[in-house]
């Protein structure tokens, strides 16, 4: 395909087009009569005259058509950009009316493909008639779609996987107790379905040891402020690490003087929050665990990033494992969901982020090109951001205010900060009396009644135990470009690659 506008390229689009037709019964049977008008890398030009085959009741082009239409050429676009035999499937499409067309209209549709990657694709069409006998063309309609390959999904085994991580982090200097540690809790996060801060943030963890801006083997260096407050010092470490030594510290401030506390500064992400909630909870203790992170949220009327989409966490420890874990962030979702959303070609819902210019968006690409995340919940959302940044980094001494780094980016020290605290559950009451007041709780809320629709009520967390009861049968489920990238880690230092079950 040596020029824009090839011989090589109109044949393989054309190639593409029949076999579609020979191969797919709705296309043959409604498209058959589709002509392939012009081809450039990333754009098509089609058109087809309508019959009656093609309109509905009314006598107007069919809807049904319309988005077969759409489909089919849309993927014609995709395969002109680079040569590629498929197209994936539509996960979503957007088609607006302008006005109709009816039999003998002759339809025609230019269709533009746009950021193309290995599984994602948005595509956009405008398609306008040039009604029989008629000189004037009129346009009737366009269209936005995202399509995603069907990418397989791999089962790998929950030890497997923490084994491989830790190999692979102790390849780039972690010490044995550090790589282990942080093993563990990404592979929590896949098992409780949270695999926007799961194994596949590996990577970009490595990235940073060998750009020289994580010390992987940092040991955290606590100073205590009084009998129940401690200062701790990352180091530069892992978050992880930090965090660990940190709750610990709380906790056993706790169990003496009933609650203990610890900032964190220089510290790094930490993966999902939860597990340091766990932490607590396996000691009998309530908690509260908040973090600061990289600005990727506006504050409530603004455009531009400057707060982060930290995590906020607590728990509570339940009668017979029924335990209270919350564990959200202030925006609609995690931004690493939108990073797991780009890394297994998958739209995000329009409500999730804004692109660079203000514009809902349900292309991760754009989110995370200049775009913001948004607050759950409006300038409330917005609000605990902020609260997030004045427990977790003003306090602390850490970065705050839009200057900590992000995991992803290998250029700087992070300077996250942390806030934890630890609370004896018997501070005020019997331990009993508090375990059976959670477990009326937990019944009143599981046991509510129901609005229409509604199956089953859940109580904060359940559904993530419930997740990870299964997956500890089954396994952890990864795209195969996650794993790809993960055995192209362990490559990297002659770890074993990892198998799928």
């Amino acid at each position: 395909m040596a020029s824009d506008q090839s011989p090589a390229r109109l044949q393989h689009v054309e190639t593409v087009l029949q076999h579609l037709l020979t191969n797919c019964p709705i296309y043959g049977y409604t498209l058959s009569t589709l002509e392939l008008v012009s081809v450039t890398r990333g754009a098509t030009t089609t058109r087809l005259r309508l019959t009656e085959r093609h309109v509905n009741s009314k006598g107007g082009l069919h809807g049904a058509v319309s988005a077969t239409i759409v489909d089919l050429t849309t993927g014609l676009a995709i395969a002109s950009w680079d040569g590629r035999e498929t197209t994936g499937a539509s996960v979503n499409m957007h088609l607006s009316y302008l006005s109709t067309a009816r039999v003998g209209d002759l339809l025609r549709i230019e269709t533009t493909a746009e950021r193309i990657g290995g599984s994602l694709a948005t595509r956009l069409s405008r398609w306008g008639t040039t009604p029989k006998q008629k000189g004037s063309q009129r346009r009737i309609g366009t269209d936005t779609i995202m399509t995603s390959s069907d990418e397989p999904r791999f089962h790998v085994a929950a030890d497997d996987l923490v084994r491989f991580i830790d190999r692979v982090l102790q390849a780039n200097g972690a010490p044995p107790e550090h790589g282990v540690l942080v093993a563990r809790c990404l592979v929590a996060a896949d098992l409780r379905g949270v695999e926007s801060h799961g194994a596949n943030r590996l990577p970009s963890y490595v990235r940073r040891i060998r750009s020289g801006v994580l010390d992987p083997a940092a040991t955290p260096v606590l100073e205590a402020v009084t009998p129940a407050a401690v200062l701790v010092d990352g180091a530069n470490g892992f978050g992880f690490v930090a965090a660990h030594a940190a709750m610990d510290a709380a906790i056993s401030a706790a169990r003496i003087y009933g609650i203990g506390l610890a900032c964190v500064r220089r510290s790094n992400h930490y993966g999902m929050a939860a597990w340091i909630v766990r932490q607590a909870l396996d000691e009998g203790m309530m908690s509260l665990v908040f973090t600061n992170s990289s600005p990727a949220m506006a504050p409530f009327g603004g455009r531009s990033s400057l707060l982060g989409v930290s995590p906020m966490a607590c728990g509570a420890p339940g009668r017979d494992g029924d335990d209270f874990i919350l564990d959200m962030a202030p925006s609609v979702a995690a931004r690493g969901k939108i990073h797991t959303a780009l890394r297994r070609g998958e739209p995000i819902p329009s409500d999730w982020a804004l692109d660079a210019d203000g514009n809902p968006t349900e292309d991760p690409a754009a989110a995370l090109d200049g775009g913001v995340m948004q607050p759950v919940g409006g300038p409330k959302g917005s609000a605990l951001a902020v609260m997030m940044d004045v427990f977790s980094g003003v306090l602390s001494g850490s970065a705050f205010a839009g200057n900590v780094t992000g995991p992803y980016d290998p250029s700087r020290p992070a300077d996250v900060g942390h806030f934890l605290v630890a609370i004896r559950p018997d501070l005020f009451m019997p331990l009993k009396e508090f375990r059976d007041r959670m477990r009326y709780l937990h019944e009143s809320v599981v046991g509510a009644e129901r609005a229409p629709g509604v199956d089953r009520i859940y109580f904060p967390g359940e559904i993530e135990q419930l997740t990870q009861r299964e997956r500890e049968r089954s396994g952890i489920p990864l795209a195969k470009t996650e794993v790809e990238a993960l055995n192209r880690e362990g490559a990297e230092v002659s770890v074993e690659p990892l198998r799928p079950l």
